[in-house]
């Protein structure tokens, strides 16, 4: 049976009544005999190889492959030129307050330094002071942890209060408060073990801030303390 090819109008031998194309144009892709969003018949040629090739929109390349190279080809270049810098371009330019000349990747750019623009725009530079910290919270500093670890092991892991040691959380007790002797935060003498409810129990009673070794001792006296109660 004779057909007409659609692509190229050749003759050829049709192998059943669904047959359109000929045995070279069939090879063709799919979206190249549609035509419908791109004519076709016009191929592309990529920029790296200069092969040509077809697709449904406008492409520089023909693959991935090409446009890696082309881009590698372009970059090498740019390096190349005298005035690339991190793919910038540099410009010269003179500074309007001392008046030389610098060089800059900014094209707006009008002093050549913080100094000549804070004389140009009479601005005093503020002054940082490094201040040690005095808060009223300790934030677990490293002092802290050091401070900490060797009052339990001055009073050998056992609360000071109640002699309870076992498997009960230890907290490391300030004799001088925190906040009202700051001289005396990291020294190991000024710290004392306790377990977790005698420490809940002496804040209890008075309060957070102020507090002396006068009241621990009273504290430790009365029997308010984990085992009595």
């Amino acid at each position: 049976m004779l057909k007409n090819c659609k692509w190229c109008g050749k003759e050829y031998k049709g192998r059943g009544h669904r047959s359109k194309y000929c045995d070279e144009c069939s090879k063709l892709p799919s979206d190249l005999l549609s035509g419908k969003t791109f004519d076709f018949r016009n191929p592309q040629i990529c920029k790296n190889c200069g092969v040509e090739f077809y697709a449904k929109r406008k492409y520089k390349y023909c693959n991935k492959e090409c446009l890696i190279k082309h881009q590698a080809k372009v970059a090498k270049q740019k390096r190349n030129e005298p005035d690339f810098k991190y793919n910038r371009k540099i410009y010269t330019k003179v500074c309007v307050e001392c008046g030389n000349e610098y060089k800059t990747t900014f094209n707006k750019q009008q002093y050549c330094s913080t100094l000549c623009s804070n004389r140009k725009l009479n601005r005093v530079r503020r002054k940082v002071k490094k201040i040690e910290y005095r808060g009223k919270e300790h934030l677990n500093d490293w002092q802290y942890k050091q401070w900490r670890k060797e009052v339990y092991k001055k009073d050998n892991y056992i609360c000071d209060c109640c002699g309870y040691s076992k498997g009960k959380t230890l907290n490391a007790h300030h004799l001088e408060g925190w906040i009202s002797n700051i001289d005396l935060r990291y020294e190991v003498s000024n710290g004392i073990t306790l377990c977790e409810t005698c420490h809940i129990e002496f804040h209890k009673k008075y309060g957070y801030g102020n507090n002396t070794k006068v009241q621990y001792l009273k504290f430790k006296g009365s029997g308010n303390n984990a085992i009595n109660n």
